[in-house]
């Protein structure tokens, strides 16, 4: 049975605790499937990873369009953002199509904002 772990979490960020737990729940679901897979975003591309012995082997990457590539100086990041998401959703069905995949675990990271007046 396949799994696909999709996190829709720039890999480079700052934010390396997200990651660490991403890594960590590929790591049990590896002693419970037969073939374990993770789905990264990245500044210009979505990645895809197979989860083998306690390791992330890159086995596919699918370049966003230039509009859509991170870029944190941008006033039109949230725009970017939108489209990045869109193509990263896109390739998602790809990736499900392609690897037969069975189970599909979505983790939905939200980013509370507080506005001040």
């Amino acid at each position: 049975m396949n799994i696909l772990y999709s996190a829709f979490l720039r890999e480079e960020s700052e934010a390396k605790g997200f990651l660490k737990k991403v890594l960590s729940q590929c790591l049990t679901f590896e002693k419970e499937f037969n073939n374990v897979y993770l789905y990264l975003s990245r500044k210009s591309e979505a990645v895809l990873y197979k989860v083998v012995d306690n390791t992330m082997k890159e086995i596919d990457a699918f370049s966003y369009s230039d509009f859509a590539t991170f870029d944190s100086s941008s006033r039109l990041r949230k725009i970017k953002g939108f489209f990045r998401y869109n193509s990263f959703l896109t390739f998602l069905d790809k990736v499900i199509d392609s690897y037969e995949i069975d189970v599909l675990y979505l983790e939905m990271l939200i980013l509370r904002i507080n506005y001040s007046n």
